[in-house]
């Protein structure tokens, strides 16, 4: 994960000094605050051979448009502001320097990863990996095993976003900490109406903003849809520019989505590096049914599963027959964790990650 030099050029010294020791405290392995007393001590910083200067907040009255001008276009300029519904200043991006400090960290990235792309703000740039977990019915454990394998990949030291978009999920279980839902994205892009440039704009920008991160797994995340009439009426579309936006701020995506074939569905499957289905051994013959689904799907669409697929039984001891598909699988049986039923999920995760269930799918970024 590539680690992001600020710097700060602010008529409130003090406040820039709070804010890089708040930097230094809890974002040190991510982040780094350089503070400028002056114009010219930013000039004379990089005139040095410094490179590592990858976004600058500044004021208007310390940094002018003659100094904006003379800044080299790898360093994103953003001016900060005491107007708080402020969203550009001098056709450059402005920041109401008064707001949570968490939510500052989340747009400096956002402002470093616009900048980071040359013909334009998302064009070119590796883009996220997708692994997308779907369950063959309810209560099978999809959504334990899909954190628990954002959580192995965050610690192999991948920055990973976990997204749920199930109809009906509940995270308290695993992040206790709140978070901007899903339904506030989707808003983002409705309100921007067609312009798909600009909806990708507004809801890069909402990704960071409401993105969470978990202290234990590294996690970053948002909540899942606040009602299942908002998960029904979301459109292949929208969905598209959710992930082309949050693939730009991360390096793998895991995706925890119902398994009913709508286009929705479709447009994330047929994205992903990796596609694993789960189901649980007390329910029989819909992990099954699913893989049958899917095989049809694939052979009238071209090939349309292109990754990856990964078949996840959890609870399971018995043996497993699965039926033949035009798409190969690797199958994972996960053996019943009865000690851990109805406690807190970070302890289901944890159990998770300690055993070698997800070796088998080690491979899906090859």
């Amino acid at each position: 994960m590539k680690k992001i030099f600020f710097g700060l050029l602010d008529a409130y010294p003090e406040y820039a000094k709070r804010l890089a020791q708040y930097t230094s405290n809890y974002y040190r392995a991510d982040m780094q605050a350089i503070t400028f007393s002056s114009a010219d001590a930013v000039f004379d910083y990089l005139d040095a051979g410094n490179k590592k200067l990858h976004v600058l907040l500044a004021d208007e009255t310390l940094f002018t448009e003659g100094d904006a001008e003379a800044l080299p276009s790898s360093v994103a300029l953003v001016y900060l502001t005491d107007e708080r519904d402020l969203a550009r200043l001098y056709d450059r991006p402005a920041l109401y320097r008064f707001q949570r400090a968490s939510v500052i960290m989340q747009k400096i990235r956002g402002f470093d990863a616009q900048n980071s792309k040359s013909d334009g703000l998302f064009s070119d740039g590796q883009s996220a990996r997708l692994a997308v977990f779907c369950g063959a019915g309810g209560h099978c454990g999809t959504t334990a095993a899909a954190i628990a394998f954002a959580a192995r990949e965050a610690e192999q030291g991948e920055n990973v976003v976990y997204l749920n978009l199930q109809q009906n999920a509940d995270l308290r279980r695993y992040f206790p900490i709140a978070a901007g839902t899903i339904d506030e994205l989707m808003r983002s892009i409705r309100t921007t109406g067609g312009n798909h440039d600009q909806q990708l704009v507004n809801m890069f920008n909402s990704c960071n903003e409401l993105l969470r991160s978990d202290g234990d797994t590294r996690i970053k995340y948002y909540y899942p849809f606040s009602v299942p009439s908002e998960a029904m009426d979301t459109t292949a579309g929208e969905l598209s520019v959710l992930l082309e936006a949050v693939s730009r701020i991360c390096s793998v995506c895991v995706v925890d989505i119902d398994s009913y074939l709508c286009d929705s569905f479709l447009e994330i499957v047929g994205q992903a590096s990796l596609l694993v289905t789960v189901a649980s051994g007390a329910y029989a013959d819909n992990e099954a049914r699913l893989l049958r689904a899917l095989d049809t799907i694939n052979c009238g669409s071209s090939q349309f599963i292109r990754g990856q697929v990964g078949v996840l039984f959890t609870f399971v001891q018995q043996d497993v027959v699965l039926p033949e598909n035009d798409f190969s699988f690797t199958l994972v049986k996960m053996p019943p964790v009865p000690q851990f039923t109805g406690v807190a999920g970070q302890n289901l995760i944890r159990y998770y990650n300690s055993q070698p269930y997800f070796a088998p799918l080690a491979g899906w970024k090859k």
